[in-house]
């Protein structure tokens, strides 16, 4: 879906830049020196206009948290969130994450959130969702072997590909839902943008949470 410019983008990317990670690369194996205080690190890729990563992390300050979002003109509505809730334990990678080897070094995260990622329905363009099994092979590589991958979305067909990769990638099913508003964990997730759109539609949000390790 194409977002619209927002006009004033560069400007407020200028008054938030204490938010902004602009080379990841460099803060691979030292991203808790960017916080104030060291803690968990907890990723959220495909962040969108960043309802969730914003209110997790308002609720858990002991917690660090890195939210990623390429779409530059939803991304800087994370900031903006940010920066009214003043919000210490958040930082923002304008990017896209293609190979997160590349920016996290090995346990250096202690779990990650896919909400509502592209579902790519296209045979075809199985490798690029976000639960394929190379992507679940780099989300092992960079989290702790307690490190958790949570994962919502809407798309059903999305939601039976990945609980088969993550069979197949072995990772452990720890808990999971085709109807999250439905059953008796409503309300005790942060909910995203879309999440509240499509469940007041009465669409169902399937819920997923897999340990990334064998022995986590």
């Amino acid at each position: 879906m194409r977002q619209r410019t927002v006009k004033n983008k560069d400007e407020i990317i200028a008054r938030c830049a204490r938010w902004l990670v602009s080379d990841p690369k460099v803060c691979k194996g030292n991203w808790i020196a960017n916080f104030s205080s060291p803690g968990k690190v907890f990723l959220e890729i495909g962040s969108g206009k960043g309802q969730f990563i914003t209110s997790l992390a308002a609720s858990c300050p002991e917690h660090r948290y890195i939210a990623i979002e390429g779409g530059g003109n939803i991304a800087v509505r994370i900031l903006e969130k940010a920066e009214a809730e003043a919000l210490d334990n958040l930082l923002l990678v304008m990017a896209y994450a293609e190979d997160l080897n590349e920016w996290f070094a090995e346990g250096e995260a202690a779990g990650i959130y896919l909400n509502f990622c592209d579902p790519w329905p296209k045979l075809r363009h199985a490798g690029r969702r976000l639960t394929h099994r190379s992507r679940l092979a780099q989300y092992r590589s960079i989290t702790t072997r307690d490190g958790v991958l949570e994962l919502k979305t809407d798309n059903q067909q999305l939601f039976e590909f990945s609980l088969t990769e993550f069979d197949a990638a072995g990772l452990v099913l720890l808990e999971h839902t085709r109807d999250l508003h439905g059953s008796d964990r409503k309300g005790t997730h942060h909910t995203t943008e879309y999440e509240d759109k499509f469940s007041g539609e009465g669409r169902s949000i399937c819920y997923a949470k897999a340990a990334l390790h064998h022995n986590g």
